[in-house]
């Protein structure tokens, strides 16, 4: 996706064609950018730690930042470098190559993901075209009346985790007609007459249960379908109800979310602004390349890898400045994002499509 400017023009840095911007960057703004990036994401991370309405539109502040701080930084009345525009022939193209380039890459990272997980992550696999049945996503998990107070649940791959902690004592009743599995909490489940789960907590005490819904069978003399999961109070005669879907609705939910709140604000700022300015500032670092890397792809892959960081605190996270390094590589090669903004997309819906596949 190529954003307009009116007058685009163009400067070429070692063998490759960037957008360039109406003056050189001063190493003050390219500061500001990083060091304002990275403390706003942090920001955002801890408050959404702390204020639940933050933590649920995270994803939400995050995008907005990467596509506004730009706008921010340069100066007023100026387009800044991101708004290059690209014939939409070219834009086309860089979708093609992205497409193309996605299945070079999936060829040679499916054998390594299998590695990672079978010998390091023990994890196993086990192929269904079910196990894409999964938990729907939060605009689908609203219960048809109120839940029990002080309970979360979440999506983890092909299981649902529940939590809860409430502030007085408490029953909680619980049907399945999948695998309950408990993780932590104080309490043993009983099992009653009619093949619920029931757990009596104390003030204080907290029960975390990871649900797999994979079978049906009778349930009362009643045959229940895999795709629901009931909770209620202790008393089922007056218990509060709500079903838990397993379908296939999160996939476009996630490929929407992919491509608005995730490939193109991040590809808009990491690609289509900082790169282009690290180039302008090093210009005579074009023809100086390590591995064919240029030093703004690196310094913004860089920049990439510590804002990804900021959210999480994982070490793991660090891990995407490598497949940035081939984002950066792409929109120096055309001058544009359409293809970075291709490839990151389906680099982040095969990581998790492929996923599901993996039992723990």
């Amino acid at each position: 996706m190529e954003l307009n400017t009116k007058s685009p023009a163009a400067t070429a840095v070692g063998s490759d064609v960037i957008a360039e911007a109406p003056a050189a960057p001063s190493r003050r703004e390219l500061l500001g950018a990083t060091a304002g990036l990275l403390l706003l994401l942090l920001a955002f991370d801890l408050l959404g730690r702390a204020v639940g309405w933050v933590g649920g539109n995270l994803l939400a502040f995050v995008a907005a930042t990467f596509l506004l701080l730009p706008d921010l930084i340069w100066p007023a009345g100026r387009t800044h470098p991101s708004q290059a525009d690209r014939p939409r022939r070219e834009q086309l193209q860089g979708i093609a190559l992205g497409l193309a380039l996605a299945a070079v890459v999936f060829a040679g990272f499916v054998p390594g993901y299998h590695l990672w997980n079978t010998r390091f992550a023990e994890r196993s696999l086990a192929p269904a075209v079910s196990a894409l049945r999964q938990p729907a996503n939060e605009l689908s998990l609203r219960p048809t009346a109120a839940a029990p107070a002080d309970l979360t649940l979440e999506r983890d791959g092909r299981d649902l985790l529940l939590h809860w902690q409430p502030t007085t004592a408490s029953a909680l009743s619980l049907q399945s007609d999948g695998q309950i599995e408990r993780v932590s909490g104080t309490p043993l489940p009983v099992t009653a007459a009619t093949g619920s789960l029931k757990f009596a907590l104390r003030p204080g005490e907290q029960l975390a249960l990871r649900l797999r819904v994979e079978g049906a069978h009778a349930l009362s003399g009643t045959v229940t379908p895999a795709t629901d999961l009931w909770l209620g109070s202790d008393d089922e005669r007056n218990a509060t109800t709500f079903t838990i879907p397993y379908n296939l609705r999160w996939i476009p939910w996630m490929i929407l979310m992919q491509v608005v709140l995730v490939a193109i604000p991040e590809e808009t700022f990491f690609r289509g602004y900082l790169q282009r300015r690290f180039a302008r500032l090093w210009p005579a670092a074009g023809s100086k390349r390590f591995f064919h890397i240029s030093a703004a792809n690196l310094a913004s892959s860089a920049t990439f890898a510590l804002a990804h960081f900021a959210i999480g605190f994982h070490p793991t996270r660090l891990a995407v400045f490598f497949p940035s390094l081939l984002f950066g590589r792409l929109a120096e090669k055309t001058g544009g994002i359409a293809a970075s903004v291709t490839l990151h997309v389906l680099s982040n819906l095969m990581m998790q499509l492929v996923s599901t596949q993996y039992l723990p």
